[in-house]
């Protein structure tokens, strides 16, 4: 309120002033322009939940080794350029596009928190490089059949249960006896989002329950009544009788022994996406067993053969009327201009 005499005025313009002059208001807080490298540290420690955040802090690491003694506001976008025109001579356009994104992912951080001087991100105006299309990751049944024939006994249960349960990499590897739910009205798997931990209860058919049976059978495990070791126990081992944490190796000799083009791991997510809709699963269905957040997302693990787009407009051409009989002949000779 606004004191109706001057004097009383000047008495609450000299206590705002002075509480101004203090820092009560965020006007004439000073901002701090730290090093790159005590950044970047605290940065590390906020990011620590996340899904990739060993992959972040090995970026974080590069950009210390080159900007670390430089303060925020002396980064440039000639500086980040130069760093570019290195990098390239070693790693992909790919490897590269993620460190930017990282990168700014941080400058705009200490933009957004008010603490520091930084008011502009100087990768605003850099563009992405140009990538290498994604690699084909479509897979046909007679190549699936193959790859198992040709996969030695350990890999080839690796691979049946990522393909018909549609699980990623790591979720198949890290599998545990715990997470194997026997159900009277059907069997689940437990699996942990990696991204939002969040539990899901993943339902799978009698088939890949015989072969996690007779895995169990072999380890001297009951699924009906387990200790807490055999619980906390992998169900997927090697031939060393040890946890696998990576299959590159044997997925090389195997795409090699079966004679077919080599693929990732995630292709078996693609080939159980497509095979599930290509079996008439509806797709809400497909997308809730799959555990995608949108139907955009899921589509694009969802392939479609050329033998089905033939199949697709080919029923158009049943559904007008198939053959040239119904066809109007249109005279040669219309006048544009007639409105008849």
């Amino acid at each position: 309120t606004v004191p109706t005499t001057k004097t009383e005025a000047k008495r609450v313009e000299s206590k705002l002033l002075q509480d101004l002059i203090n820092g009560k208001f965020e006007i004439l807080k000073k901002k701090e322009n730290p090093r790159f490298r005590s950044y970047a540290e605290e940065y590390r420690r906020e990011v620590t939940w996340q899904k990739a955040h060993r992959r972040t802090g090995q970026h974080i690491d590069r950009f210390v080794s080159v900007f670390g003694d430089k303060c925020l506001t002396e980064i440039t976008t000639k500086d980040f350029l130069r760093y570019r025109a290195d990098r390239l001579t070693e790693v992909s356009h790919g490897t590269i596009n993620r460190e930017y994104a990282c990168l700014k992912r941080m400058l705009n951080v200490a933009i957004h928190s008010d603490e520091y001087l930084l008011n502009k991100n100087p990768l605003d105006g850099v563009k992405k490089l140009p990538e290498a299309p994604v690699e084909n990751r479509e897979l046909e049944p007679w190549e699936y059949h193959q790859l198992l024939d040709a996969a030695p006994e350990y890999f080839r249960r690796i691979m049946y249960f990522a393909c018909n349960v549609g699980t990623r990499k790591q979720e198949t590897l890290s599998l545990q006896w715990k997470q194997v739910k026997l159900r009277d009205i059907g069997s689940e798997i437990e699996m942990v989002e990696q991204k939002s931990n969040k539990r899901d209860m993943v339902p799978v058919h009698d088939d890949v329950i015989e072969m996690l049976k007779q895995i169990a059978q072999e380890r001297g495990i009951n699924l009906e009544r387990m200790t807490t070791e055999q619980e906390e126990d992998y169900v997927f081992y090697g031939t060393r009788g040890i946890r696998l944490f990576d299959v590159r190796k044997v997925m090389t000799s195997t795409f090699k022994n079966a004679g077919i083009k080599q693929r990732d791991f995630h292709t078996f997510r693609h080939f159980w996406t497509t095979e599930m809709f290509n079996a008439g699963v509806p797709v809400p269905q497909i997308q809730k067993i799959g555990r995608w957040g949108d139907m955009k997302t899921m589509l694009r693990y969802c392939h479609t053969r050329k033998a089905q787009e033939f199949d697709a407009v080919n029923a158009l051409r049943i559904h007008l009327g198939k053959g040239s009989g119904n066809i109007v002949a249109m005279p040669h000779n219309l006048d544009v201009n007639s409105k008849e």
